[in-house]
């Protein structure tokens, strides 16, 4: 294969990443949104906990959010994590990327009614 169609391929390949991520991030939210309290409004936010799985991929597209925010790669896939919920129903989930050598710390509210009431914080190991 020649390298200008290599070069082609990753581009392309590159862009449709970014662009599925884009689309789950933007699915995650809108689920997040469009679950209500029983009984509840529009209006009023959700009040269903967050499983451990859905507070691990939240922290990871938030992560690969604030990494492009701030201009650094997407970290991609993490390679460990650890989650934790306490009694007020907020998740702190710690996120290893050996392969960048990357941390993240995500702190998800237990009413995650817009992508703003998320905190991450971002670091490379030392």
């Amino acid at each position: 294969m020649s390298p200008g169609w290599t070069i082609v391929q990753w581009v392309a390949l590159a862009a449709l990443s970014g662009v599925i991520g884009n689309v789950a991030y933007d699915a995650v939210l809108r689920a997040a949104k469009s679950v209500k309290r029983p009984g509840g409004t529009e209006h009023e936010p959700r009040t269903r906990p967050i499983n451990v799985d859905i507070a691990v991929l939240i922290a990871e597209l938030a992560t690969a959010v604030r990494a492009r925010d701030i201009g650094w790669a997407d970290p991609g896939r993490h390679s460990r994590h650890q989650a934790e919920c306490d009694e007020s129903g907020q998740w702190t989930v710690h996120l290893s990327y050996e392969q960048k050598a990357l941390e993240s710390v995500v702190v998800l509210p237990a009413m995650v009614a817009h992508p703003e009431s998320i905190s991450v914080l971002l670091r490379k190991k030392t």
